[in-house]
């Protein structure tokens, strides 16, 4: 990039995350206080760990977390 004078990372776009969920090894849920998206095929055992680990210790805190009514 000219006159950048700091390194620039470059992205692709693989899809949209409409495309993505339509897949059976996808899960994907967005709202508010919440962004999962798990693509299972992409995942090697390492990043499945990881995320295994993460996942338990969300569904403890919202476990421990007291609840709230509804908002109409």
């Amino acid at each position: 990039m000219k006159r950048i004078s700091r390194e620039i990372v470059p992205y692709v776009v693989d899809g949209l995350l409409s495309e993505f969920a339509q897949r059976t090894q996808v899960i994907s849920e967005h709202a508010k206080g919440v962004d999962v998206f798990l693509d299972l095929d992409a995942m090697d055992e390492e990043g499945a760990e990881r995320a295994r680990k993460r996942l338990s210790e969300a569904l403890l805190a919202l476990g421990s977390r007291p609840t709230r009514p509804v908002s109409a």
